[in-house]
C-alpha cells in the first residue's frame, strides 16, 4: 500500500519563485509525484496556481493533519525558503512521519556578509537550518551541496538529484549564431561585471552584443554598461528565453558560487557552448578545463570567447563534446531519483502509552458555560489520557508545535475572549469544540470586513459590514446548551470523589 503523502506547497504560492530558476526544481518533483498527496499552504499567501493546486488530493491550510496512517511521508521541496519552517512543526516533530527534503545548497550560510546583511533574515535563515535537523532524507541538487550539508549535520542519509531541464528548453533550432549570452540577475555573486570587462578589453570581442537577462536594478545596469554596453532585457517569457539561447554564439556562466548551474545544463541542450567559472558545481558538468576559467580572470575568459567567435569548426566540436551533459537531467529522470527514495521500507513507531492530549479552554473560575464544560470534560478525559490544559491566559503556540502531544484541542465560542485560542488554531491547526454555530461576536473582533468575508463565502452571497453589524449579537441559542453543560457535566464531577 502506498504511504500517505504530505507535501508542502507554500513555495509554491510564490510565482517568482516557483516559474524561474532553481524554483522549477521543486514544481518538477510535485508535478511527479506518484501517489495521491495532501497540500500543505498558507492562506496569507497568494493563492497557489490553479494547475498546482489540482496536483493535490486535498489542500490544508496548516500541518495539523489528523488520522496519520503508518508510513506517512513528508516532503519539503524548498526547506530554507524564507517562509516560517516552524509552519511544519507538527509534522517535523511527529515520530511517525518520514521526513524528506530537497537541498538546494547554503550558499547564504557561505557568504552571511553579502547574503545576510539584516538581523531578521539572519535569524529567519538560521531557524530554518535548525529545522533542518528534524529531516530523515535529504535530495541535494549536487555533489557540492551534498559535501557541504554531510559538513554542517554529519553524516545523514542523502541522494543526489540533479535539477530538472525546464520543458520548454527542449529541442531548440539553433539559428544564426548572434551575441554571447549570459543568464545573470542582480546577485553579486553572478560576476557579471567578469563578463563585461572581458568583452571591453578585447578588440575582437569589442563588436559582439552581449545579452544578460534577469532583474538587475536602473543603477547596476548603469554602472555594469560603463564598461560595456551590454543588453539587459530583464525578466523574460519562456519564448523569448528560448529564442536567446538559439541565436547564443555561447553561454557564459561567471559565476562565484553556485550549488548546480540550471544555465549550464540549459546551454548544452540548446546547443551552444557553455563557457564557465572554475568553481566546484561547474566543474561536475564541464569537464574540459579548456572551458573554463577563475572568477578573476577577465583575460582568459576574453581569450575562450575569442577562439568561439572566430573558429566556427571550434564551436561546432565544443556542442557535441558538451551534447551528452543535460541528457541525465529530464524531469522524469530527476523526478525518479526523489519518489524512488520515498517508501519507508517498515510503520510508524507506536508508543505504548496513553496519548498526549493538549487542551485549549477557558476554566474556572472564569464564570461561562464553555469553562465549566471544559472542566467537566477535562476530568473524565484525564482519566484516559496525559492531558495538559491551557487557559486564555497561558495559551502559546508551544501547545501545537511541541511533540509532546499527540493531538491538540482548541475548545472556541462566540467571544472575543477566546481570540487566542481561535487564531492558533487557524494559525497550527488543531480539533475544535465549538459552542456555538454563530461566531460573528468572535469573527469581528477582527473587523467587520473580516467577518463579512468569512460570512460571504460560507453562505455563497456577498456579505456588507452593515449586515455583519446588524447579526452581531450574542446568539441566544447556545445558552440552553450551556446551561445543560453546567447542569450534565459540572454537578457530577463535584460529587465525584478525589482519585
Amino acid at each position: 500500500m502506498s504511504p500517505n503523502l504530505i507535501i508542502d506547497m507554500r513555495c509554491l504560492q510564490d510565482r517568482h519563485y516557483a516559474e524561474p530558476g532553481i524554483g522549477h526544481h521543486a514544481s518538477c518533483i510535485v508535478s511527479r509525484a506518484p501517489f495521491p498527496f495532501i497540500g500543505l499552504v498558507d492562506p496569507n499567501l497568494p493563492s497557489l496556481p490553479p494547475h498546482f493546486a489540482e496536483l493535490a488530493v486535498t489542500l490544508s491550510p496548516h500541518a495539523y493533519i489528523p488520522n496519520l496512517a503508518p508510513g506517512t511521508v513528508l516532503l519539503n521541496p524548498s526547506p530554507m525558503w524564507r517562509q516560517d519552517q516552524s509552519f511544519l512543526a507538527r509534522l517535523l516533530c511527529h515520530p511517525g512521519v518520514t521526513k524528506a527534503a530537497l537541498v538546494h545548497d547554503f550558499i547564504s550560510f557561505d557568504n552571511q556578509q553579502t547574503c545576510l546583511t539584516q538581523p531578521g533574515e539572519r535569524l529567519k535563515y538560521f531557524s530554518s537550518m535548525a529545522w533542518l535537523r528534524h529531516y530523515d532524507l535529504f535530495f541535494p541538487i549536487s555533489e557540492d551541496t551534498d559535501q557541504r550539508l554531510k559538513t554542517l549535520y554529519g553524516g545523514v542519509e542523502s541522494r543526489v538529484t540533479g535539477v530538472a531541464l525546464p520543458y520548454w528548453m527542449h529541442r531548440i533550432t539553433p539559428q544564426q549564431p548572434r551575441h554571447i549570452l549570459m543568464v545573470g540577475g542582480g546577485e553579486p555573486r553572478k560576476n557579471s561585471a567578469l563578463l563585461l570587462r572581458a568583452c571591453a578589453g578585447s578588440a575582437i570581442l569589442r563588436d559582439v552584443p552581449v545579452v544578460i537577462t534577469g532583474v538587475y536594478s536602473a543603477a547596476a545596469q548603469e554602472r555594469l554598461c560603463a564598461q560595456f554596453p551590454a543588453t539587459f532585457p530583464g525578466w523574460v517569457t519562456e519564448l523569448e528565453m528560448r529564442a536567446l539561447y538559439a541565436a547564443a554564439i555561447c553561454v557564459v556562466t561567471p559565476s562565484r558560487a553556485a550549488s548546480f548551474s540550471l544555465p549550464v545544463v540549459e546551454a548544452t541542450a540548446a546547443q551552444a557552448p557553455a563557457v564557465v567559472s572554475d568553481i566546484p558545481a561547474h566543474r561536475a558538468l564541464i569537464t574540459d578545463p579548456a572551458l573554463r576559467f577563475a572568477p578573476d580572470d577577465a583575460d582568459r575568459l576574453a581569450a575562450i570567447l575569442e577562439r568561439l567567435v572566430q573558429d566556427k569548426s571550434y564551436r561546432a566540436s565544443v556542442t557535441a563534446q558538451q551534447w551528452p551533459v543535460w541528457q541525465p537531467f529530464s524531469g522524469a529522470a530527476v523526478a525518479r531519483k526523489v519518489w524512488s527514495a520515498l517508501t519507508p521500507a517498515r510503520p510508524a513507531l507506536r508508543r505504548n502509552v496513553r496519548p498526549r492530549i493538549a487542551m485549549l479552554s477557558p476554566l474556572p473560575p472564569a464564570k461561562s458555560g464553555v469553562a465549566d464544560y471544559s472542566a467537566a470534560l477535562a476530568k473524565t478525559l484525564a482519566a484516559r489520557v496525559a492531558l495538559t490544559l491551557f487557559t486564555e491566559e497561558n495559551v502559546e503556540a508551544n501547545a501545537h508545535l511541541s511533540r509532546n502531544f499527540d493531538r491538540v484541542i482548541s475548545t472556541i465560542g462566540n467571544s472575543t475572549l477566546h481570540t487566542g485560542i481561535y487564531n492558533h488554531a487557524v494559525r497550527w491547526g488543531s480539533a475544535a469544540i465549538c459552542h456555538d454555530a454563530r461566531l460573528l461576536n468572535l469573527t469581528s473582533g477582527f473587523g467587520l470586513e473580516h467577518a463579512a468575508n468569512l460570512a460571504s463565502a460560507e453562505i455563497g452571497r456577498r456579505v456588507t459590514p452593515q449586515e455583519a453589524a446588524s447579526r452581531r449579537r450574542k446568539s441566544t441559542a447556545g445558552r440552553p446548551m450551556k446551561a445543560r453543560a453546567r447542569r450534565v457535566f459540572s454537578a457530577p464531577w463535584r460529587k465525584r470523589p478525589a482519585p
